[in-house]
């Protein structure tokens, strides 16, 4: 799910539109390949925490999906975000 949203950006950051006679380059958005490259490493380190985030923010689950989905409570997905999301942060203040 991830890896086809980011080729899709980096796919379209080199197409050319044309659209009311105008021309214009879309860029890749820099976020969202900043995550990508963010869950790459944090996989390395932690696979379970960068997979809850990844269903989050690119699958859009909710909660209890997350948990049912890879067999833990609510609370303990909710616990591993917050883990996830102190480490990406640490990263990316370097």
């Amino acid at each position: 799910m991830r890896s086809c949203l980011i080729d899709l950006i980096r796919r379209e950051a080199r197409c050319v539109y044309i659209g009311e006679g105008l021309i214009f380059a879309a860029r890749p958005t820099s976020e969202i390949l900043a995550v990508h490259e963010g869950l790459s490493s944090l996989a390395s380190i932690d696979p379970v925490q960068a997979e809850i985030v990844e269903r989050r923010y690119f699958g859009g689950f909710q909660w209890d999906e997350v948990a049912e989905d890879m067999g833990m409570s609510v609370a303990t997905a909710k616990r591993k975000f917050r883990e996830a999301k102190t480490r990406l942060r640490k990263d990316w203040q370097v």
